[in-house]
């Protein structure tokens, strides 16, 4: 009652005292610790919420490894299970042989999925790639179980993101027709499908279907009763229209999304990313008073380092590559902004992007960016910087197909500050046929007009190529 009516304090308090004395079968324990799970999360206490989920499992008899060694025995067991099974997994706990075959199967299929998709969420966040598959893989098998339409569409919904993220186009493709084949299944509003929804769009978000990433988040907010949940969706909707190219409803949905986000929490740590993502947006905005820009970025500084600084106290779990992504984000978009010394600011962030994964959530406008700020060096440095860039930029599109006209008009900037003025212009006008297949009128223009920057010698040592 306490989770429908978003009183999550009092749930995780309920919860606990619940728990604290009752011995309760396996089962309904685990359902018990992922609903306590649910409540810290939406208080944004992300490592009570990643504890009380692995406890959940730990009951089910189902721990997820920790180690990285562990996840990755764990991911490659539960990847050739998947391969080599295609009828619901058989195999079942010793807590669950204790109920009827059906009712144990069943209900520990259903728990364990909830705990898991909550673990790959978590991960999702923190871009732990590892944890991500593992979680990701074995909810395939807890959700086949369960026999439930929804949790099997959100698990097929969650694989074909991570595989996206992980580089595994087939794999996306192939997961995310089987999770649209099980969301058709559903017969009533269910939270996982409704979460389905969210996972489908950022799937197609990241192989540039923007149409269909919107709907997919629009469905998702209209349905769900989380208040996360639907924030997660509009913050979505917001990266969207980043993406595209749709800046000013970009930096409006930010905007709001971080109020969301700062009153569901009850503190200024919730407003972090969202205001980090309106000044990206307002920077590629013209006419905009830089000083206004600025106080968006001290506010998103403020409330980066509170989380910093404060993680223990707040019961926070943003890990070493959000921390990283953030600092990144904030360094290269202050510049853009003051104009501070190019040649520190991308030896710096070059130095900061040698910790980052492959997966590297939140990171086009950084990327872009970075790659503006090299070409406006003068003079230009020395060419084993562009090509150390360049290859940050290569990595980044092949998981981001949807990026493709953004990072190739930057890739195009990058390629002849390294001295290949000719695979520049190929790179740039290859941009201009992707902006166009992507409908992302905003990067088309640019790609023309590094296009025509690239086309006459004379013009390949300015400063910039546009002003703000």
């Amino acid at each position: 009652m306490c989770l429908r009516l978003h009183l999550y304090e009092e749930s995780a308090a309920v919860v606990r005292r619940h728990l604290a004395r009752t011995d309760e079968e396996p089962r309904l324990r685990a359902r018990h610790l992922w609903m306590a799970g649910t409540s810290e999360h939406h208080l944004a206490r992300e490592r009570e919420a990643t504890c009380l989920a692995r406890t959940a499992l730990a009951t089910l008899g189902e721990p997820l490894p920790e180690s990285r060694a562990g996840l990755l025995i764990a991911t490659a067991t539960a990847a050739l299970s998947t391969a080599l099974s295609k009828t619901p997994s058989t195999t079942l706990s010793a807590a669950a042989r204790r109920l009827p075959p059906e009712v144990g199967r069943r209900s520990h299929g259903a728990e364990a999925a909830q705990a898991l998709t909550m673990l790959a969420r978590l991960a999702y966040h923190q871009q732990d790639v590892l944890t991500m598959l593992a979680a990701s893989l074995r909810q395939l098998k807890a959700a086949d179980r369960s026999g439930d339409a929804a949790l099997r569409a959100e698990a097929y919904a969650n694989a074909a993101t991570i595989a996206r993220l992980a580089g595994l186009r087939r794999a996306a493709d192939r997961y995310g027709t089987r999770a649209d084949h099980a969301l058709a299944a559903v017969t009533h509003p269910a939270e996982p499908a409704h979460r389905a929804h969210l996972a489908r769009g950022i799937d197609h978000l990241h192989a540039g279907a923007f149409e269909a990433a919107r709907r997919s988040f629009t469905t998702c907010r209209a349905g769900t009763l989380a208040p996360r949940v639907a924030e997660n969706c509009a913050g979505m909707l917001a990266e969207t229209a980043l993406w595209q190219g749709r800046f000013e409803e970009a930096a409006d949905l930010f905007a709001a999304t971080a109020e969301q986000a700062a009153g569901r929490v009850g503190d200024d740590i919730g407003r972090h990313w969202c205001l980090v993502g309106r000044a990206e947006a307002l920077l590629r905005l013209d006419g905009l008073p830089a000083a206004d820009i600025g106080d968006v970025l001290a506010a998103a500084r403020a409330s980066h380092d509170r989380r910093r600084t404060h993680a223990k106290e707040l019961g926070l779990h943003d890990g070493p590559t959000m921390t990283t992504i953030q600092e990144m984000r904030l360094l290269t978009a202050t510049a853009r902004l003051t104009g501070e010394p190019e040649r520190r600011v991308v030896g710096e962030a070059l130095g900061m992007a040698e910790r980052l994964p492959s997966a590297q959530r939140g990171m086009l406008e950084c990327w872009a960016g970075l790659a503006e700020l090299l070409w406006a060096m003068d003079p230009w440095p020395d060419p084993a910087v562009a090509r150390r860039l360049h290859r940050h930029l290569v990595r980044f599109v092949r998981r981001n197909p949807g990026a493709a006209a953004r990072v190739g008009w930057a890739r195009a900037l990058v390629l002849a500050v390294a001295g290949r003025r000719g695979a520049a212009r190929r790179a740039a006008e290859e941009a201009v046929r992707v902006a166009a297949r992507l409908d992302a009128p905003y990067d088309r223009v640019r790609a023309e007009a590094v296009v025509a920057c690239l086309a006459y010698p004379g013009s390949m040592k300015v400063s910039s190529l546009w002003q703000r």
